[in-house]
């Protein structure tokens, strides 16, 4: 059994305790064995609610999308290379090929196609998908596993933070603990997307296509949540 799985099976209890979670939509979960995208709101600053969502996907294995800091923070590369999860940057593009054999075998990937946590001040707004995930998608054949999280904004919260655009946040203010806050968890129904990988708009539309049913399911539960267009727009 492997570090990551170890991992999430200790964690699973523990997380579902701690934030009393209720979980909605897990017959929409492929079945173990299958490789598929989860796609979820980001939520918190320093990755917990992929861990969250991790252990309680824990029968399947989920290799994480996470910002590398090799230079400035090492340690934060060393600990995603330990839970299986996938390192990328301006200087190491995202491995589209090691991607798709992950999903091939059965495995799957977690990606937060927003890029960004949220300060305070604007929690459970939904930046512009970027649409990767959707080209991942397409060369793979995977279905796509829409998740909506609520609660963990809360549970880690970032007071302040410099917002760049296409940049993680670097430069924040956050208070370094996680609240035992209340969580709802939704999956939605699994979608498929066709586009050729190559097409750009097509990618685009299934990226704003997925952002919005995120956001459907969110404001279930965050009924103030609203979501970002690639073109300025805001929907609510």
């Amino acid at each position: 059994m492997s570090f990551y799985k170890d991992f999430v099976n200790f964690i699973a209890p523990v997380a579902k305790a701690y934030h009393r979670i209720e979980i909605e939509g897990i017959e929409n979960v492929p079945p173990s064995g299958e490789g598929f995208i989860v796609v979820a709101n980001h939520s918190g600053w320093f990755g917990w609610d992929a861990i969250v969502i991790g252990a309680l996907l824990s029968e399947h294995i989920v290799h994480w999308l996470a910002w590398s800091y090799e230079k400035e923070h090492p340690s934060w590369d060393l600990s995603v290379k330990a839970l299986d999860g996938i390192l990328c940057n301006k200087e190491k593009p995202f491995p589209y090929g090691d991607a798709v054999d992950m999903l091939k075998r059965g495995e799957s990937v977690g990606i937060f196609p927003e890029g960004n946590s949220n300060p305070m001040t604007k929690w459970y707004r939904l930046r512009p998908f970027l649409p990767g995930f959707a080209r991942l998608a397409a060369m793979s054949g995977a279905t796509v596993l829409p998740c909506a999280v609520a609660g963990l904004e809360e549970a880690s919260p970032i007071l302040w933070a410099k917002e760049e655009i296409g940049e993680p946040i670097k430069t924040s203010i956050a208070l370094p603990v996680v609240f035992p806050t209340k969580v709802h968890m939704c999956f939605g129904a699994p979608m498929r997307f066709g586009a050729d990988p190559g097409d750009r708009d097509a990618l685009l539309a299934a990226a704003a296509e997925t952002q919005r049913e995120i956001l459907s399911l969110l404001k279930r539960y965050r009924p103030k949540a609203y979501a970002e267009s690639a073109d300025g727009r805001t929907i609510s």
